[in-house]
């Protein structure tokens, strides 16, 4: 059992054998999950389907995610970075308060002068 909770992954055997069945055997989707103890008969549909749709080759498609290239690894570690680098601006740690702050304190300063007559 792997991913959610509850979720199967099947044997390719057992996938085919469910096509043959349906296929041949003209047995129902609810008739095949009952003899091939597959839960649910609307995965055996999906299986026809895809045996359809692509021939044998869809049963020995890789199951999850595809491995992440060393370009890609690259990339998500500067987009890590950079997200580290916006964190510290805006909570303060860097030497240089963030740019809001800034425009903040220009507009205040502003404020104050032509307010007081400083202008």
């Amino acid at each position: 059992m792997s991913g959610r909770k509850g979720m199967m992954h099947y044997k390719m055997e057992i996938k085919q054998e469910a096509v043959r069945l349906v296929e041949e055997e003209r047995m129902t989707y609810a008739a095949v999950a009952d003899r091939l103890n597959i839960r649910k008969a609307a995965r055996i549909k999906a299986w026809v389907w895809m045996h359809r749709r692509e021939g044998e080759l869809s049963f020995h498609k890789p199951i999850g995610r595809p491995m992440q290239t060393e370009s890609e690894e690259r990339e998500v570690e500067r987009w890590r970075t950079s997200l580290d680098t916006s964190k510290r601006n805006i909570c303060g740690t860097s030497s240089k308060p963030p740019l809001r702050m800034q425009s903040n304190l220009l507009m205040n300063t502003f404020t104050f002068t032509t307010m007081n007559g400083y202008n």
